[in-house]
């Protein structure tokens, strides 16, 4: 974790990182004018250091992307080998209507992947069961991500299903030149890069798979997909932003349907719940 990190950090930034601990570290904040923080839990505390430069922002940046201008870096994020993600902000430029790069930045945010094996344990028996499909929900920073790629693992290592993942940005299996980084199965297959929905149907189409796994549902097209693979027999993974089942339902309300089998992350804790709204 820390060799696909450490390196990428200005020298003053590496010293100030190099004492933390990674195997609890969640994110690493920098914003120009301020001391950088550290996220820990859930919470942020300062560094020793001197407050953050704008030019130490873009040769983080800079070096993340292989040199190339952060102008060109309309998404607002790289993800990084390891499958660490680096999201930033500054002043934006906007064309047709879109973000389409960067002028300035302003802050970034170095969020940390990693791999725990066996945290998704106690969601085996809802898939042992029969094809149960399952949603893993929280707020943004709980672990779903973390809970998901381990879920991925045990239903291709463990049930001995075929597994089809659909991991647009790279975070789930970390995949470097198509070969996943982290362990997600023997028996699982990625597909990283281009929107969600489409690369459900593909690998619905081309893969065979018995589970179907994405991070994070945002659209309706995602949901149509993954309507699509449920109506041919396949079992669902998913994860989705919600504090609980109420506020599940008020942003996704065909998501009861479709999950009415859910998990609830929360870093700590992963539990298994059904709807009761």
């Amino acid at each position: 974790m820390q060799k696909n990190v450490l390196p990428l950090l200005p020298p003053e930034l590496r010293r100030a990182a190099e004492g933390l601990d990674f195997s609890t570290l969640e994110e690493l904040r920098l914003r120009a004018g301020r001391q950088p923080g550290a996220v820990f839990a859930g919470r942020e505390r300062p560094l020793e250091a001197p407050p953050v430069t704008r030019a130490q922002l873009e040769q983080l940046v800079g070096a993340a992307s292989g040199h190339s201008s952060f102008a060109a870096l309309g998404e607002g994020f790289l993800t990084l080998p390891g499958g660490h993600r680096l999201g930033f902000c500054g002043e934006a430029v906007v064309k047709e209507g879109r973000i389409a790069s960067f002028r300035t930045l302003s802050s970034v945010n170095l969020r940390i992947a990693r791999q725990v094996p066996g945290v998704a344990e106690p969601l085996l028996p809802a898939l042992r069961a029969g094809r149960q499909n399952l949603l893993l929900i929280g707020p943004p920073g709980c672990g779903k991500t973390t809970v998901l790629r381990d879920l991925i693992r045990l239903c291709s290592d463990r049930l001995g299903r075929r597994v089809a993942v659909a991991d647009e940005r790279g975070e789930l299996a970390a995949a470097r030149d198509g070969v996943p980084c982290f362990d997600v199965g023997r028996g699982t297959d990625v597909l990283t890069g281009g929107p969600r929905g489409q690369a459900l149907e593909l690998l619905l189409r081309v893969m065979n798979p018995s589970v179907l796994a994405m991070d994070e549902i945002v659209s309706r097209e995602e949901l149509d997909a993954l309507l699509h693979a449920a109506r041919c027999g396949v079992t669902l993974l998913a994860t989705a932003h919600a504090a609980d089942c109420a506020e599940l339902r008020e942003r996704f309300p065909s998501l009861r349907e479709l999950f009415p089998c859910l998990a609830k992350v929360d870093r700590s804790a992963v539990r298994l719940e059904w709807w009761t709204c």
